[in-house]
């Protein structure tokens, strides 16, 4: 993996650290416990999921290599919400997982382009 990629990855993993989620799904996001994440969420009905939690959800499928899996539920949110920088900054992720890098850097930059203070994108 390059530096660039590699650092696109790190970066994502510090994005959640303001989400509006379980003290346990904050937990699990930090001990990068992102299997347990998905055990956690799935069971839930997407629909009843708040956006931070469909975000968490979607991109700890992408950590798991399981990009492709989550990509319409993405495609939906970032229709909902194409200038949420949360949603923005989970696409790159999963672009990443899915080895989409220069789309994965068009969707993280335009996250920066809206809070250049985010510290993922």
């Amino acid at each position: 993996m390059d530096r660039k990629s590699w650092f696109l990855l790190l970066v994502g993993g510090f994005f959640w650290i303001g989400l509006a989620v379980s003290q346990e799904l904050v937990k699990s996001y930090y001990q990068m416990d992102f299997a347990g994440i998905v055990r956690e969420l799935q069971n839930v009905p997407w629909d009843s999921l708040t956006p931070e939690q469909q975000c968490l959800r979607i991109e700890s499928h992408a950590r798991l290599g399981e990009g492709a899996l989550v990509l319409p539920q993405l495609q939906r949110l970032l229709l909902e919400f194409p200038a949420d920088e949360r949603v923005l900054t989970a696409a790159g992720i999963v672009y990443h997982s899915l080895g989409q890098l220069p789309l994965a850097e068009e969707y993280l930059n335009h996250a920066l382009g809206i809070n250049p203070w985010n510290a993922t994108a």
